[in-house]
């Protein structure tokens, strides 16, 4: 079983664009860190920076960042999401991440208000409608495709959890414990 963990642990920025295609205005926002790892090693870890903003809620001012457009909620407490191998029309090959006991397999909801779909995990491209971009360009995007196909079997299942980005009060639902204490 492989698991994907995107942590709540800010660990750098990426550009994020208005609208697709690099158009609009820009702005630097944060990349969290990304752990995956196959529970038959589980001492074999990789790690990668992803992006988790929308552009909608960055530009647009949006206050609940869970709504239709906005970033992928954290799953709901000890039940992670799922992803597949997907090839999408935009942004090509990709993960496809869903709930499992969800109305089919391409939507979540987690812990936000509505029900999202086709919330993927792929190359940062500029822009975003919710979905998590891995950042760092086409190499660093490469990278994580092929540590997914390297450690992905057809019998494997890929687990996601997605830490809250404020977790202020939610220690208790970490995974990664950040290395200094929080103010």
């Amino acid at each position: 079983m492989i698991y994907i963990l995107i942590s709540a642990l800010e660990v750098g920025q990426n550009p994020l664009w208005e609208k697709l295609g690099k158009k609009g205005r820009c702005k630097a926002v944060s990349t969290y860190r990304l752990e995956i790892w196959d529970t038959a090693n589980p001492g074999q870890r990789f790690f990668f920076s992803v992006t988790r903003d929308s552009s909608r809620a960055i530009f647009d001012r949006h206050e609940e960042r869970y709504l239709s457009g906005g970033e992928c909620p954290p799953n709901k407490t000890c039940t992670p999401y799922r992803a597949r191998l997907h090839k999408a029309k935009r942004n090509g090959w990709s993960l496809m991440v869903y709930e499992e006991n969800g109305p089919n397999d391409y939507s979540l909801r987690g812990q936000g208000m509505i029900e999202r779909t086709n919330i993927l995990i792929h190359a940062a491209k500029g822009s975003s409608a919710g979905c998590m971009g891995i950042a760092g360009g086409p190499e660093e995007w490469k990278r994580f495709l092929h540590v997914v196909q390297e450690l992905h079997t057809p019998n494997d299942e890929i687990m996601v959890i997605v830490e809250p980005r404020s977790p202020k009060d939610q220690d208790e639902y970490l995974i990664h414990q950040p290395d200094e204490p929080r103010q």
